[in-house]
């Protein structure tokens, strides 16, 4: 994109509203993981982080722009929110986007699910094992 382009031109130029969803999908450059990138003044940005930065203004430096839509190249600022690590981490664990909370069983061959799921924050982040490991290793210490 030319640096001569105000961002919220680029935003628009380059998104277009989905109508079921309501999630403006990103036409430009796309990372591996899906999310949209662009370029201002020389800086890369991420399209989500840069469309939050014109609808509301530049997020702290220490906090990450979430999607509330699960669409990485979602760029509406309504499905749009801040928060923390922990707060992204949480919820891909809850919503089933972190690789870990794909597994359906353990190392071990035990289902990952009902009782034998065992759910807990780990340094501060979600975590997620087998109950059946967790009280083995337990008893064994």
């Amino acid at each position: 994109m030319p640096a001569h382009r105000p961002l919220a031109t680029v935003i628009e130029s380059c998104s277009i509203p989905e109508p079921n969803s309501g999630c403006f999908l990103w036409l430009g450059v796309l990372q591996k993981d899906g999310y949209g990138t662009l370029t201002n003044g020389g800086r890369p940005l991420l399209a989500h982080r840069a469309a939050w930065e014109v609808a509301f203004g530049v997020p702290p430096a220490d906090k990450y722009v979430l999607h509330k839509c699960d669409v990485p190249w979602c760029v509406n600022p309504a499905h749009l929110y801040i928060g923390t690590q922990f707060d992204n981490m949480r919820d891909a664990v809850q919503r089933r986007r972190h690789c870990n909370s794909k597994k359906t069983h353990c190392k071990r061959g035990h289902e990952l699910a009902g009782e034998n799921l065992y759910e807990y924050t780990n340094k501060g982040r979600p975590a997620r094992c087998c109950r059946r490991c967790h009280n083995a290793a337990h008893r064994a210490r």
